[in-house]
Formats: structure tokens, sequence, C-alpha cells
């Protein structure tokens, strides 16, 4: 119904569940070539796989029922919590008819950020709601840090334009902003003070609010968000530290102005 299911989900035996930004193909898996793609999923057991499994269904059966295939049914199986985090999957379905539920849900969490706001985005290009919320985090003394790809590490060149083209407000602002070195980053995950965390498919783009569909698990727990914001430290530590609005180079190119009007006509 839309033009791309962009969500990353698979679910085991009915009892778990991997979310999050890794495709099935050999740069993911690291097992051929020299192209080794940085992603972040997470595993879920107990009731939170409920959520996935009744969307996978509803996915499922909403294009069976086009293509005369037999239909599913929700395939979870109850089993005893193994923890006390609190998740839940978020769905996001695009278009004009859609909803913003992931977007939303982000800003958000960004609005009420006391401390601390980590991003890391493959593609992160700043649209209106967004850019307010993080402005106002950091007018409020939250530290931001966000890292998204260079020029140097995306594996589509045409949008390097925009997400550059992205970073140097942010960074005149406050904002700790790093860029990835090497192969391509694919990951696409939030923390906010300590607390909440956010993984799954949702690139911060306006192609993915408007015409793919998208999923996010999102979650209150400090261990959980401890062992992401390790993630993070450790990303940031191999990527390109930012200092100063000026050292952000947008590539010049007709294209980069064909690929910001494509992605901003969305809005």
């Amino acid at each position: 119904p839309y033009d791309g299911n962009h969500r990353k989900m698979m679910i085991v035996d009915g009892k778990e569940a991997v979310v999050g930004g890794i495709n099935v193909g050999d740069v993911y898996s690291h097992r051929y070539g020299e192209a080794k793609w940085r992603d972040t999923d997470i595993l879920l057991t107990g009731p939170a796989v409920a959520d996935g499994s009744k969307l996978l269904a509803e996915l499922w059966n909403q294009q069976a029922e086009r293509k005369g295939l037999a239909l599913v049914e929700d395939g979870f199986v109850p089993s005893a919590p193994l923890g006390s985090v609190k998740s839940a999957v978020v769905n996001h379905n695009p278009g004009p008819q859609g909803d913003a539920h992931i977007l939303l849900a982000t800003m958000k969490a960004i609005e009420g950020a006391t401390e601390s706001v980590d991003i890391e985005n493959a593609y992160f290009i700043n649209t209106p709601g967004m850019k307010d919320v993080l402005l106002k985090a950091l007018d409020d003394g939250v530290r931001v840090r966000l890292l998204t790809n260079s020029a140097e590490s995306i594996d589509e060149p045409l949008i390097s334009g925009p997400i550059l083209a992205s970073l140097p407000e942010l960074v005149a602002a406050g904002a700790e902003v790093y860029l990835k070195k090497g192969d391509t980053l694919h990951s696409k995950f939030m923390t906010v003070d300590g607390v909440f965390s956010s993984v799954g498919s949702h690139n911060h783009h306006p192609r993915s609010q408007r015409f793919e569909g998208e999923m996010v698990v999102n979650s209150l727990d400090a261990n959980l968000a401890a062992s992401l914001t390790g993630a993070f430290e450790s990303d940031i530590a191999a990527a390109q530290k930012i200092e100063k609005p000026e050292d952000i180079v947008v590539p010049e190119s007709p294209l980069n102005i064909l690929a910001m009007r494509y992605f901003f006509d969305a809005l």
C-alpha cells in the first residue's frame, strides 16, 4: 500500500524476536567481501514479542488477501516474562493517510530530556519538527550527540549532501556531531537520559516518514540504555568529530539540489 516495507523483524517459534536495522545481505553478514556495515538490532523475549507477532500477521495478511495467498494467525506463544524491561513495538504506516507514531514518540522523548540525547542514525536529514526539539533541548542545557554517515562512508552518495547540510546548525547550537569513517553506518537507535531507548528501522529523513513502513522498539530500562550507550561510545571513538560548522563540507553537485527537493517535497 506504499512504496516500501522497510521494517526488519524476525520471530522464532513465537517466543523470540530480533528487531533493528539489519537486512539480509553480505555486507550485513560480515562473511563475504570487504564491506562490513555497522548496524544494531536487539533480541526480545516475553510479552513484547506479542506486539511484533501481531504486526507481522497483519502485514502478511494484508498482502495475502491481495495475492490470493493463505492467511496466517498471530503466532505468539505466551511464556513467563524473563525480565522487567518495559518495551513496546511501535509501527509506522506512511503517507497522507498514514501516521507519525515513531516520529512523534522520538520527538516527545527528546522534549522530555533533561540530561542527554544520543542519536546514531545512518541517514539523518533534519526535518523541521526534529530540528525544533533538538535546538530546544540544546537551549535547555541537554547534551546532544549525533553520529551519522559521512560522504566517505555513505552507500548512497546522492544523499550525502542533504545529510551534511542538516548538521552545521546543530553544531553551531552546541551539539556534538560525529561522522562515520570507513564502511557504511546503518544503525538507527537513540537513547535519552540513560533510561529511554529506541531501536529499529526508522531513518530520520522524510522518506521514512512519507513513503516506507517502519518499526522500532521503544524501551524504558537503564541497563538496555547503558548497553546502547556503550555501543555509541565505541562508534563515536572511531568517527570524526566536527569541531565547528565550517568543518562540514557539503558536496557541490546539481544532483544535491534534486536530492534536497526530493526529500523536502515529501514533507
